[in-house]
Parts: structure tokens; C-alpha cells; sequence
């Protein structure tokens, strides 16, 4: 065989050691080529062309196999990585009784999509006040948002737009109105409002939907601004007695929101009369604050309509003040009759002088009955004290003279309780 032929092509396969000699073992076309090499002498050897089904019986055996070690064969292992983890790997490998290899894998995880049960969104206080402009979270007017945009590992996921809204009351601003998040994942924006109520806010991720976590913000009223009467302005009751709707006044901001826990103070501005307490009551959670009572007086002079007018003031700190009116009237059962009873009815009682002034039969015999002293007048004539000649003769004498006999008629005050009660329309009160 030629020696050139035997050579080319061969590839080595390995190498067994013996006691004196170790063989190094090529595969060629024809066959195995088997070089032994003395482990003494180094310059001496010698090779032999061995066939390949020779040598496949001999490794069936395992006797060839036995001590012989690969050169360069080499072995491939494979194995799939994943990570929850977003960020840069660096991926090395261990062989088991070797050492690390030397050559790494760089491996760089990305987050995976938008986890709305997984993101959150949160408001750094509550409650804000009531605010139009140069609204901050250091003053308590407004209300930092925060949204954080994660997979459903807690990545964070950078560059998503998120825009909040109110999903629970109204007038909400947002600065800004939408925005995306940073690297971090996260996106802020203030929050304020000009009305006063509780507020739910939620974060819609574009293409995503709304994250599952919402804020709660309440909105409380600004400092009180106006006063208004709520209830109880223009009643009328008797003098001494107080008005059926004890007065009461709304309190509001700036904004128009009812303002609770302010102060209101009320106090008689006119027509004498007095007050119950409380008479400095605090706004209920609608804003409206309430006086105790408010009984008529009669220190103002009878208009013509025999009225007395009383009045009112509230004010609250802030809000400045408003005024209430009312009426105070004189009646015949509890003011009228009783003057008839102490000064006239010793002459005028029933069987007596007419008119009969007793309890029960005073009005029916002077209201709208003619005066038997002169035909041209009524005894009383309603709403019309001076052509009535009860009134005349208690007061100047100027119809029939004075009355009762030898007087120069009766005291100022109960001429004013007969006089009113005659021009306010000699009623059956």
C-alpha cells in the first residue's frame, strides 16, 4: 500500500495508553491506521492498517475502548432559560468537576405586557380643599396621583400614556391630563377640584384599559365667602311670641359648596323683641345654621297696617352678614280683650251700656256696627282706627268724647294695642 494514500485523509479519533507503548489511533477511508510509539524510546515506532469491522469487534468487546480518550471530540448540552426578572443577564456555564467556561451568554429580558391587576395608582392626600388655581399639594389644595404601569411580575413598564379621570364625582382638573411613564413606570399628575364631594379617580393605560386599583379623594368647601337667608325670613306672630320657623341662613365658599362648622352670630337689630339660644350656632354639614327662636317685640312704632316691624342680622366670619324682617301683630284675645276687661266692662258687659265689651261679645258688638253716638261711624271699623269711634275715645275723644267717663282716655301703650289691632283688621284672633 502506498504510503501517501494510507496518510491522506486520516483523522484522529484517540489515544490508549499501555505499559510500554501508547497508540494513537486515526480513522482513514480504508480502515484505522494504528500508531504505537515506545513511551522509553520516543524515536521508535511503528503503525498497522487495521480494518474498520476488526476494530468495531474489538470496541464491541470493549477492549479496545478501554483507556482511550478523545482528542478533540467534543459533547453539546442544551437547556431553555426564562426570567419574571426585567433586566440584563449575564449567563455562564458550569462543567461538573471542570470549572466554569470561560465564555458567558448576555441575555437582556424585556417586561411582558401591561398587567391593569398588577399596576397601581394611588393619591398622596386626603381630603384637599376646594381650589381653582395655583392649587398645591403643600397647601392641601390638590392631590399628587401616581400611576404605576407594571407587567404582572412588577416590571415596570416605561413609555405607556395614562390618563386619569373621575369615575365618581365631577368638576375634577387634572395638571397634566395624560402623560407617559418613565423608566421607572411611573406617571403623576396634581389633581384639584372646585366642588366639595367625595371623589373616586381612576388611570386608563391606552390600548390596555383601566387599572384595577382607583384613588379616593374628598373635597372639602374653602373658607366661607357668602351668608344667605336659608328659611324664616318675613313671618308674622303676636307681640311676646316667637316666629312659627326659627330663622336659619346657608353658609358657602367661593365655589357656591356649603361650608360646615362655621360660626354664625344673630342678633336683634330691630323692634326689640329677644332671642333663644343658641344664638351663635355653628353650619350643619349642609352649611345652614340655625337660630334658637326669635320672639317678637313691640318696640317700633305701629305702621299702618298696625304691624311692628322687627329685624334680624347673621354673620359669619368671612361670609359678612344678611338680615331677616318679621312682623309683630297684636291680638284681641290676648291683647285687646283684656284692656276692654280692666278699663270698660264694668259699664259694658252683657245687659249693661252697650257695646257689650265682655269676654266672647266684644268683637260682634263693635266690628262693623254702627255707633249709637253717631251714625256716621262704625264702633270699629276695620283696618281703620281713626274713623273708629273706640279707638277715638280712648284716644283723643274727638268722636263722643273720652272714655271711660272722666278720663282723658287710656295710657299711650294700650292705645297703640287697640289702634293696631283695629288697622291690622280688627281680626277674631
Amino acid at each position: 500500500m502506498n504510503i501517501r494514500s494510507l496518510a491522506r485523509g486520516l483523522k484522529y479519533c484517540g489515544e490508549a495508553k499501555g505499559k510500554r507503548q501508547t497508540y494513537y489511533v486515526f480513522e482513514s477511508g480504508a480502515g484505522y491506521v494504528v500508531m504505537s510509539a515506545s513511551r522509553k524510546k520516543r524515536a521508535s515506532g511503528y503503525f498497522n492498517l487495521v480494518s474498520r469491522d476488526a476494530v468495531n469487534r474489538i470496541r464491541r468487546r470493549g477492549d479496545v475502548s478501554r483507556g482511550m480518550r478523545p482528542a478533540h471530540a467534543a459533547s453539546a448540552s442544551s437547556a431553555t432559560f426564562s426570567s419574571t426578572a426585567a433586566q440584563g443577564k449575564t449567563i455562564s456555564a458550569a462543567v461538573t468537576g471542570s470549572g466554569t467556561l470561560t465564555q458567558t451568554a448576555a441575555v437582556t429580558v424585556s417586561p411582558s405586557s401591561v398587567s391593569l391587576s398588577a399596576s397601581t395608582f394611588t393619591a398622596s392626600n386626603s381630603p384637599i380643599t376646594a381650589c381653582s388655581a395655583s392649587c398645591t399639594t403643600g397647601g392641601g389644595t390638590a392631590s399628587l396621583l401616581t400611576a404605576t404601569v407594571t407587567d404582572q411580575f412588577g416590571n415596570a413598564i416605561g413609555g405607556a400614556t395614562v390618563t386619569p379621570s373621575c369615575s365618581v364625582g365631577t368638576s375634577c382638573t387634572f395638571s397634566p391630563t395624560s402623560g407617559t411613564t418613565n423608566g421607572s413606570g411611573v406617571f403623576t399628575s396634581t389633581f384639584n377640584s372646585t366642588l366639595a364631594q367625595a371623589k373616586t379617580i381612576q388611570a386608563t393605560v391606552t390600548s390596555f384599559g383601566t387599572i384595577t386599583q382607583t384613588a379616593s379623594v374628598t373635597v372639602n368647601a374653602a373658607g366661607a365667602a357668602s351668608i344667605v337667608v336659608n328659611a324664616g325670613n318675613n313671618q308674622t306672630a303676636r307681640v311676646g311670641i316667637a316666629v312659627t320657623t326659627a330663622p336659619s341662613v346657608l353658609v358657602r365658599d367661593a365655589f357656591n359648596n356649603a361650608v360646615p362648622g362655621a360660626t354664625v352670630t344673630f342678633s336683634i337689630t330691630g323692634g326689640g323683641g329677644s332671642l333663644t339660644a343658641p344664638t351663635a350656632p355653628s353650619t350643619n354639614a349642609s352649611g345652614i345654621a340655625t337660630l334658637g327662636g326669635w320672639t317678637m317685640g313691640s318696640s317700633s312704632a305701629d305702621a299702618a297696617n298696625g304691624t311692628m316691624a322687627n329685624s334680624l342680622s347673621a354673620s359669619a366670619s368671612g361670609a359678612g352678614s344678611t338680615s331677616f324682617a318679621a312682623s309683630a301683630i297684636y291680638i284681641l284675645s290676648g291683647d285687646v280683650q283684656p284692656i276692654y276687661t280692666g278699663n270698660c266692662t264694668g259699664c259694658h258687659f252683657t245687659g249693661g251700656t252697650a257695646p257689650d265689651l265682655s269676654t266672647g261679645n266684644s268683637r260682634g258688638s263693635t266690628v262693623n256696627v254702627v255707633a249709637s253716638c253717631n251714625s256716621g261711624f262704625f264702633r270699629v271699623a276695620p283696618g281703620n282706627a281713626t274713623n273708629s269711634v273706640v279707638y277715638r275715645r280712648i284716644f283723643d275723644g274727638g268722636i263722643c268724647g273720652f272714655m271711660p267717663p272722666a278720663t282723658s282716655g287710656l295710657p299711650a301703650a294700650q292705645q297703640k294695642i287697640i289702634r293696631a289691632w283695629i288697622n291690622n283688621g280688627a281680626l277674631n284672633n
